[in-house]
């Protein structure tokens, strides 16, 4: 495995810096976090397990980012990519 892989983070093509701000060329992602917990069918609102278990793996990559000295933006449901 690179020595910059995570599990729990998409690898970044290219990060694009401007005066305002720092952009990141990540791969397509079907959907985002907001549209799993949407979901009527084989969605997760009903199981608190699987709730806590994102919870964990999110906690798990933003603690990775914050140890190489990253800085994020807000945490949201819609700014969570995932599989």
């Amino acid at each position: 495995m690179p020595a910059q892989y995570h599990p729990n983070m998409l690898p970044a093509f290219a990060m694009i810096e401007t005066a305002r701000a720092c952009y990141w060329l990540l791969p397509w992602m079907p959907f985002t976090l907001a549209d799993v917990i949407q979901l009527k069918e084989g969605g997760i609102h009903r199981s608190i397990s699987r709730k806590l278990f994102i919870v964990y793996q999110l906690a798990h990559a933003l603690d990775a980012l914050h140890r190489r000295g990253i800085v994020h933006g807000r945490c949201v449901p819609t700014g969570s990519l995932t599989r």
